[in-house]
């Protein structure tokens, strides 16, 4: 017992002695930087498009090439102790275990590329300079199927012909091989006018896209062709504008299960309603009917009654009464002749009646027609036996009743 007491004690004394004098020793001072690395970060510092000179200290000035530098005093440069030196840990190790999680690529996911320094307008000239194009627009804050507004400036030299005809009818692409991401959204603005003594064209297009792409770019085709000789009709050639790259947020679709895919791009074909293949029958037989019905009454009134039905004969032998009397005006012959058409043609609803006098007649069974019948031959009798004249209104009533017993058929 006595043997491990003192071992315990001198190891607590040796411990104790090794931390004080750990706290008493100095600091090794910090690594002075190097000559190659101090020449390798001033070479790779630039101040409005000028370079500095490799190892020039800050502030120093910016000799022109082929200068000799003056000699400069330099402090003497410490030697680090190899004791203190640190070698650098890898990237991505942190103290903590998930210290740059956040920075790890997740499996199966690609990070969304960011917005690159996109110029505000892109130039391109064919021809020897003869044909200059300038592309503008704004690059960015686009989302899918949002409108962009391309304006293009087209500068024509030496005699050097455009056709802009395809543009305005909204065809991005002459070539039928030739495919474009873009669709005209609305009519474009085309002005014609000068521009330093030269020909020139101010163009405003509307176009959209459904392309989920961050990055796409825009380029349209244009029929050009030399200035042609005198007399001699233009070659015309095809040119591409050049491209102009448009940036657009391409969050809002993603994560979507099903493929976006660009769809049913032809025209809209209209619907019928149901009704109307019927309604279009119904017309036509209708429209196919009318001359039918015409022919079949030219036909019943100009042939011979033996083969006309009965009704027709007598409505076709009472309306040619009719019509003669108010042409020559009613007298005893008329009448005469309306009673003898009625007699012979209601003889099958009335049996006898060919023969009957008015006082036979009145005795004839109450009903609609048999009253008509009556007040007929009560206004016959009273101008054919008693003498009298019928007024205007009579007469007119007189033809009311003849229609009512005398029906006109459908075919005459």
């Amino acid at each position: 017992m006595k043997i491990n007491f003192l071992i315990a004690a001198t190891a607590a004394m040796f411990f104790t002695g090794g931390t004080a004098l750990s706290q008493q020793s100095p600091t090794p001072p910090a690594p002075a930087a190097s000559t190659s690395d101090t020449a390798s970060a001033s070479a790779d510092v630039c101040v409005i498009g000028v370079k500095l000179q490799a190892g020039a200290p800050p502030g120093a000035p910016v000799l022109p090439p082929g200068a000799v530098p003056a000699p400069v005093e330099t402090a003497p440069k410490a030697v680090p102790s190899p004791a203190v030196v640190k070698r650098p840990q890898p990237q991505g190790q942190g103290k903590s275990p998930g210290a740059n999680a956040d920075k790890a690529p997740v499996p199966g996911k690609e990070a969304q590329p960011k917005p690159k320094d996109l110029p505000d307008e892109v130039s391109e000239s064919c021809l020897n300079g003869q044909i200059v194009i300038n592309v503008s627009s704004r690059p960015y804050g686009y989302k899918i199927g949002d409108v962009a507004q391309i304006e293009m400036e087209i500068i024509l030299k030496g005699g050097a012909l455009v056709d802009l005809d395809p543009l305005r009818q909204g065809k991005l692409a002459i070539d039928e091989k030739a495919s474009n991401q873009f669709e005209v959204a609305g009519k474009p603005f085309i002005r014609a006018g000068m521009a330093d003594g030269d020909r020139a064209f101010d163009i405003v297009v509307p176009v959209r896209t459904f392309v989920p792409s961050p990055a796409i770019g825009f380029s349209m085709q244009i029929p050009y062709a030399e200035a042609p000789a005198a007399g001699a009709s233009p070659v015309w050639k095809t040119l591409s504008t050049p491209e102009y790259t448009l940036l657009q947020y391409i969050e809002d679709v993603k994560g979507f299960k099903a493929p976006i895919v660009e769809g049913n791009v032809g025209g809209a074909v209209p619907r019928m309603p149901a009704a109307i293949p019927p309604l279009t029958a119904v017309a036509t037989i209708l429209l196919l009917t009318w001359p039918v019905m015409l022919m079949l009454r030219y036909v019943n009134r100009v042939r011979k009654y033996e083969g006309v039905e009965r009704r027709a004969a007598a409505w076709l032998a009472l309306q040619r009464v009719i019509r003669s009397g108010k042409e020559l005006g009613y007298g005893d012959t008329h009448y005469r002749r309306m009673a003898e058409v009625l007699r012979k043609y209601l003889r099958a609803e009335w049996p006898g009646l060919e023969g009957m006098t008015l006082p036979e007649i009145e005795q004839l069974p109450e009903s609609p027609r048999s009253q008509a019948l009556k007040s007929a031959f009560r206004q016959f009798d009273r101008v054919l036996i008693e003498g009298g004249k019928l007024s205007t209104a009579e007469q007119s009533e007189l033809i009311e009743t003849i229609d009512l017993l005398v029906e006109r058929p459908l075919f005459v």
